[in-house]
């Protein structure tokens, strides 16, 4: 299985150091590459683990309609080329950006939520908008309301 993880920060955060554990703890069969929304350290922690990585540019705070656009495009390149089985999405940002190439080319789109971030806003349309979401708590689980169903696991 290829799996294409897409972690939206490139720091040394709580979400992104256990994006970087499960990568490195990942099942034998499981072919993994990293995607990082913005560089960061987190490129040099993948490495050190021997996942390769590459990073984008230009993406730092609120994705824009434009960002969204370019984001989806190159990502799409992406997706031709490597031809993942999934995306794995660490963040609400990076499952916001992927939500559009993953439904065009395609490829099944899972969310994990970490957060609380922008929950009254968000939360419900990149819900809608992705395959399949992880939380890491049945407190962040709840901003979900009646699209609990898509929790995996």
């Amino acid at each position: 299985m290829r799996v294409l993880a897409l972690s939206s920060y490139g720091g040394t955060g709580g979400s992104e150091l256990t994006f970087a554990a499960f990568l490195e703890h990942r099942p034998k069969h499981v072919e993994a590459r990293a995607l990082l929304v913005s560089d960061g350290p987190l490129t040099e922690v993948l490495a050190g683990i021997g996942i390769e990585t590459a990073a984008g540019t230009g993406y730092e705070g609120r994705p824009t309609a434009a960002a969204l656009g370019r984001f989806a495009r190159s990502l799409g390149g992406l997706l031709d080329r490597d031809r993942p089985d999934v995306v794995w999405a660490m963040g609400q940002k990076g499952a916001l950006l992927a939500a559009g190439a993953c439904r065009a080319k395609g490829v099944p789109l899972v969310w994990h939520k970490v957060d609380f971030s922008w929950d009254r806003s968000l939360a419900k349309p990149v819900a809608l908008a992705v395959d399949g979401v992880v939380a890491v708590s049945e407190a962040v689980a709840e901003a979900l309301g009646p699209l609990r169903g898509k929790l995996l696991g």
